[in-house]
């Protein structure tokens, strides 16, 4: 072989492997940067997530508070919507002894029209399920307003944070 063919295959050679450098390059950026997106992806979903912990946990503080300080807040209704937020946030605590109060006062309840459907029952509809509802309240009165009174105060950041 002659030495013009030696270094045109040396030529040919490191044009390859210049070539090959750059796919690999070109390659290795387009990972990096689709590790980066995902990360960015990820931390969006997260703060999205702790945002989401945040408002459930005010709410629940909210609801518990209204429970036992404001008297528009009927027992039955703050139970209701402290059942439905603890489902979302910590459905376990509700198996706790003292907040087992509010799953049974709910499944006492939720046969119970609400919103919309309340207001489309006739007058005698709606005393009958006052009545029921007032008597659960008193029946579970003093358990549920301890379990509100926990709540209201209960550290769930500690749990989520």
């Amino acid at each position: 072989m002659s030495e013009s063919w030696v270094y045109g295959l040396i030529v040919v050679g490191v044009l390859v492997c210049a070539g090959l450098l750059a796919y690999i390059w070109k390659q290795h950026s387009s990972i990096k940067s689709m590790k980066e997106e995902q990360a960015e992806k990820q931390r969006a979903l997260e703060a999205r997530a702790q945002e989401q912990r945040d408002y459930l946990i005010e709410s629940i503080h909210v609801i518990a508070n209204a429970m036992i300080h404001d008297e528009r807040m009927t027992l039955t209704e703050g139970t209701i919507r402290i059942s439905v937020l603890l489902d979302n946030l910590a459905p376990q605590l509700k198996q706790e002894p003292d907040f087992s109060v509010i799953s049974a006062v709910y499944e006492q309840t939720r046969h119970i029209p609400y919103l919309d459907k309340w207001k489309e029952l006739d007058k005698q509809d709606q005393w009958r399920y006052t009545q029921e509802m007032k008597r659960i309240e008193q029946e579970n009165k003093d358990a549920l307003l301890k379990a509100a009174e926990l709540l209201s105060k209960y550290p769930f950041e500690k749990h989520f944070h």
